[in-house]
């Protein structure tokens, strides 16, 4: 007996996919050696933290010149020293962990308007990430190993999965009995811890690339979620069901 995967899902996917490689196609020309978007941050605070600990054979620690540096979280580091051992050495390569986290982020944006506009979704994935992609900020920081593009990626994908985790989408929460009757069967269940497992994940991890500051952009969004008519702020973060009246 075969599975059929849902056709609206395929259309997600192929959508998501397309995006993907737009964004590549934008982000692909520049990155092999020094351009106008290099800075002196990006090679003193960055790439200089991820050379040394590729050449002390260091892992959990970063290492600045034999020394620990400490003054941000390891996170982006670990990232970028995994991907530098597995592609090679090369400027390229030492940015290309900028490259794949605004590639995320744009997947985040486009499943996030997807959400919010379930019945033109088509129109609004593809809407979301062509304008995210088409600011000057997504553009630069893409082609830069540095911390506010890959926080603010897993906060997005955090929020996204936390919302997932709440309901389908935005027409689903218009109608409270819709949005929270999955949960009652073991698939519901499952289906709403991952969700959230995942939010959790992400956000853990947009921490240990800058701190504190991933949970205010995360919890901003929840926190407006939770000011819906149909949705308080127990609801908005999944504490309990509330029936309809």
């Amino acid at each position: 007996m075969h599975m059929r995967v849902p056709q609206q899902f395929t259309l997600k996917l192929w959508i998501l996919l397309l995006l993907t490689g737009l964004g590549l196609l934008l982000l692909l020309p520049g990155n092999t050696g020094l351009s106008i978007y290099s800075g002196k941050d990006e090679y003193f605070l960055s790439m200089r933290v991820v050379l040394s600990m590729h050449e002390g054979n260091h892992w959990w620690i970063p290492m600045l010149d034999g020394e620990p540096r400490l003054r941000k979280p390891p996170g982006l580091y670990w990232s970028a020293r995994a991907v530098f051992d597995l592609c090679g050495p090369s400027m390229f390569c030492l940015r290309l962990p900028a490259m794949l986290w605004a590639l995320a982020w744009v997947v985040s944006i486009a499943g996030l308007a997807g959400w919010f506009y379930p019945r033109q979704y088509i129109a609004a994935q593809f809407t979301g990430g062509l304008a995210l992609m088409l600011c000057a900020g997504w553009l630069i920081e893409g082609r830069r190993l540095m911390l506010d593009l890959p926080v603010t990626a897993c906060a997005s994908l955090g929020f996204w999965a936390s919302i997932k985790a709440i309901a389908p989408n935005l027409d689903a929460i218009k109608s409270v009995s819709i949005s929270y009757s999955s949960r009652s069967t073991w698939i519901g269940k499952l289906t709403m811890i991952a969700w959230w497992t995942m939010a959790g994940v992400f956000v853990a991890y947009g921490f240990l690339i800058k701190g504190p500051v991933v949970w205010l952009i995360w919890g901003t969004g929840i926190l407006a979620l939770s000011f819906h008519p149909q949705l308080r702020l127990a609801q908005a973060v999944g504490i309990w069901e509330s029936p309809r009246t």
